[in-house]
């Protein structure tokens, strides 16, 4: 799926398809979720049916208005991101394509939405996705009530991080362990040093923070 926005000047012109204009009633949803759990294997059909339904050609809008994908934001969803070094994501995104026919196969699992790929220049930040190196972030969103949708994200994001050091995304499912982040993050060291100073009395740590033993604060008092 690829969806190309040009400037003009032009008048406005056109609309979004139905689907994408008003979206879908909660009703639908979760008939579209319970359809899925009792005939997963037609997730595949569905998702053909339901993307064809979203096309439209030479629609001219006004930019805010292109920009928001609309009333479909609010869908029900869980979704995990990872980034990626941009090297070779031709065929990191290929292996993870394939991997997820195998999962498909093996335990039948599925994903109901297309996956998302977002380039990103390398950042600074001791903790960002992009610490070091030119990323692309993997977005997988699904469905809520897609089979198996929670341990296939959650293997999905084992599965990048163990061949290319994937980096989960901290806004979305993440469930990186304390023993994962030192070598994902090589200014681990340097980030628990400002931590230390920040959050001296552990104020802001929480059950996130304790996942991953961030909240193991030496300076941290009761």
């Amino acid at each position: 799926v690829l969806g190309t926005r040009s400037e003009t000047h032009a008048s406005p012109q056109g609309s979004r398809p139905f689907v994408i204009e008003y979206g879908g009633p909660e009703f639908l949803y979760k008939l579209m979720s319970w359809f899925m759990r009792h005939f997963p294997k037609a997730v595949p059909t569905l998702m053909h049916v339901t993307l064809g339904a979203t096309q439209s050609d030479d629609v001219i809008m006004h930019a805010p208005e292109a920009l928001n994908f609309g009333v479909p934001n609010k869908a029900p969803v869980i979704a995990t991101s990872c980034g990626v070094p941009t090297a070779n994501i031709a065929t990191t995104t290929d292996d993870l394509l394939e991997w997820f026919r195998k999962r498909r196969r093996d335990v039948g699992a599925y994903i109901s939405s297309p996956i998302g790929l977002r380039f990103v220049k390398a950042a600074e930040a001791h903790m960002s996705p992009a610490q070091g190196r030119d990323t692309c972030m993997i977005e997988v969103p699904t469905l809520v009530g897609t089979p198996k949708d929670r341990e296939t994200l959650d293997a999905c994001q084992d599965f990048l991080r163990a061949k290319v050091g994937g980096r989960a995304h901290w806004g979305q499912l993440n469930e990186t362990t304390a023993d994962e982040l030192t070598g994902l993050y090589p200014s681990m060291d340097r980030f628990l040093k400002a931590l230390r100073v920040l959050n001296p009395k552990g104020y802001f740590d929480n059950a996130f923070t304790e996942q991953m033993d961030l909240a193991k604060n030496p300076t941290s008092s009761s």
